[in-house]
């Protein structure tokens, strides 16, 4: 498995205080990710993202991505192409991709920071399992901080160990995000 993350228009610290969190709860996942350099192209480009990936020689398993505000776009398009040439996608997760739809043979879920963005942007693709701050929290807190993200969870994961929370916070929905592909983990 291989985390592709894709940041957004944002300064590269809101991304490492992400990464930072992420890796205390979930260390597994720091060895296998890629973080898009945004600096280097726009991070709505698919095109930038699919060069970043070839450039960066992906092993061939399974791609998670994990994609905040205009890098959602990126992400979503580079799935579907990612599939179109044979490859797995085991799931995009958008961090406040309002406007971006998501749909397509892979998993999804969304997380928006505040109310009226997650039934908004659900009318493009709710994901099978999503989140919403509440008490709503300004864009950038839900990707720099998201252990400090409270919310309410929309849905119920699959895996036994993950049942149906209501209240959660953007950082634990994540990890329970990235524990439903196991197979993913494995590859």
């Amino acid at each position: 498995m291989t985390l592709v993350i894709c940041p957004g228009v944002h300064p590269h610290s809101w991304t490492q205080s992400l990464l930072t969190q992420l890796d205390d709860v979930w260390p597994e996942g720091a060895s296998a990710r890629r973080v898009f350099p945004a600096l280097q192209g726009p991070p709505w480009s698919p095109y930038a993202l699919r060069q970043f990936l070839e450039v960066q020689a992906v092993p061939i398993s399974p791609l998670i991505f994990i994609a905040f505000s205009a890098g959602c776009v990126a992400a979503t398009a580079v799935a579907h192409y990612w599939i179109q040439q044979n490859r797995a996608v085991a799931a995009v997760i958008m961090f406040d991709g309002w406007g971006v739809p998501i749909v397509g043979p892979f998993a999804s879920y969304r997380l928006s920071h505040d109310a009226f963005t997650h039934h908004t942007a659900s009318l493009l693709g709710a994901g099978q399992v999503s989140f919403f701050a509440d008490p709503a929290v300004p864009h950038q807190h839900l990707w720099s901080d998201p252990m400090h993200v409270n919310g309410q969870q929309i849905g119920c994961f699959s895996a036994p160990e993950n049942h149906l929370e209501t209240s959660t916070t953007a950082l634990q929905f994540l990890v329970n995000c990235l524990k439903q592909h196991p197979q993913a983990l494995r590859a």
